[in-house]
């Protein structure tokens, strides 16, 4: 791997890069930090400017599994040019502005990353507190993958089981969250007031849910601290709702006409009362300083202690600080970065929902062949939960099959869990 930019995304993705005994090299045009990584990290380094072709050449590209180019736009263009005049090796590279990404590709890269617009998305969409479709992650076909809080529903206080939801709406409740704590859910699992549900199922089954629960978007206010790259894709995409927000910054954003910011700083609580605080239901704290993101936290924990605080973590250091301030979510700019370019590079049809859970696949193995889901004892041996199956010949996959479904070497299972469940999958289902 030649990696080019260092950066918290970059050192996110080594450390998996080690323990996956993944050979790379950092490449550099700044003498202290090749010094600092070289001697003080004892990383493999080579001072050089990266968009020459000399350098690129001294470090057999050509041979290269892959480039990533993580430093600023037109930088990574230029590195993406010369590579190609090169060779054929795989590019990722990360994009600051979306708009850019046509002109990446144009140059030569085989994926081009958004990552602060992936960011502002899932930030958004954990901040907001009405139903299951504005909360949804992510989508495999027909299959939606949704969180919905439980604060407000008529679930507070029920079991699972007494919950009914499976029958109610026809959706599987696959995984709960309490305060950025993962857990896959049983029938006598408790749904607190801070409870989040993942759930799957269609659209119709979340919209079964919706009627049960009958939030709507005009009940929700979402304030936002921080107008930068990251807090503008979360307005952009609230906006698309739609669900009522205010931004927050010291200054304005010249690169944002679509978007009007309060001018002021969020630590003073005059400006945070006349932004509505104690009626904001969410609020999405997303500077790039963690140290005021954990003081933001703080203090709008203790102005609205039942507000939905989702936070930006710049560094995966500050996560647990930040749980500790009063964060419902934190998510972790390097560890999202580094997740994402990972599957990338072991060529993983999954889909990345956030850190702790994804949906991959795997081929029934012939020690299953014949058994049901059931008789499989998949989630009991692995964690995960199969959530659809394919088969050969088959248009669209089965949404959550039945547990009495019989399971065949020419199927695909589906399935959500973590990278752990994923990993103990591969080794005991074989």
């Amino acid at each position: 791997m030649v990696i080019c930019g260092h950066d918290p995304v970059t050192r996110a993705l080594i450390r998996k890069l080690q323990a996956h005994g993944i050979p790379f090299v950092i490449a550099t045009a700044r003498y202290e930090e090749a010094l600092r990584l070289e001697e003080e990290d004892g990383m493999r380094v080579v001072f050089g400017d990266p968009s020459e072709a000399e350098v690129l050449q001294k470090l057999r590209v050509e041979t290269a599994r892959c480039v990533i180019a993580n430093l600023g736009d037109t930088e990574n263009t230029n590195i993406i040019l010369t590579v190609r005049a090169l060779c054929r090796t795989q590019i990722v590279t990360l994009v600051d502005e979306p708009e850019n990404a046509q002109f990446l590709r144009l140059a030569g890269a085989n994926q081009v990353i958004p990552l602060k617009k992936i960011l502002g998305r899932y930030l958004a969409t954990r901040a907001t507190t009405q139903g299951a479709l504005a909360h949804v992650l992510d989508s495999f076909g027909k299959l939606l993958i949704a969180e919905l809080p439980v604060h407000g529903t008529p679930f507070v206080g029920l079991s699972l089981a007494e919950a009914r939801i499976r029958e109610r709406t026809g959706l599987a409740v696959v995984g709960v969250w309490d305060r950025g704590s993962f857990a896959i859910p049983d029938r006598d699992t408790v749904l607190s007031d801070g409870t989040v549900m993942v759930v799957v199922g269609t659209r119709e089954h979340l919209e079964a849910l919706e009627r049960l629960t009958g939030e709507n978007a005009g009940e929700d206010l979402v304030l936002i601290l921080g107008h930068g790259r990251i807090g503008c894709s979360a307005a952009a995409f609230l906006d698309s709702r739609p669900v009522p927000f205010i931004l927050i910054d010291r200054a304005a954003n010249p690169d944002c006409t679509e978007h009007i910011a309060i001018i002021g700083d969020a630590t003073s609580r005059t400006i945070l009362k006349g932004a509505a605080i104690d009626q904001a239901k969410g609020l999405i704290v997303t500077t790039n300083d963690d140290g005021a993101n954990i003081f933001f936290t703080l203090a709008c924990r203790h102005l609205n202690p039942h507000i939905r605080i989702v936070a930006r973590a710049n560094r995966e250091a500050n996560v647990d600080e930040l749980y500790a301030a009063g964060a419902d979510f934190v998510v972790s700019y390097a560890s999202v970065g580094a997740n994402i370019l990972m599957n990338i590079l072991e060529n993983k049809e999954s889909v990345f929902l956030s850190e702790g859970m994804q949906v991959f696949r795997y081929a029934v193995p012939a020690s299953l062949d014949g058994k049901t889901i059931a008789s499989a004892r998949i989630r009991s041996l692995t964690g995960s939960t199969v959530i659809a199956l394919e088969r050969a010949g088959q248009e669209e996959p089965t949404i959550l099959p039945d547990p009495d479904a019989v399971l065949s070497q020419d199927m695909i299972l589906i399935l959500i869990g973590s990278p752990e469940q994923e990993a103990r999958c591969r080794e005991t289902l074989h």
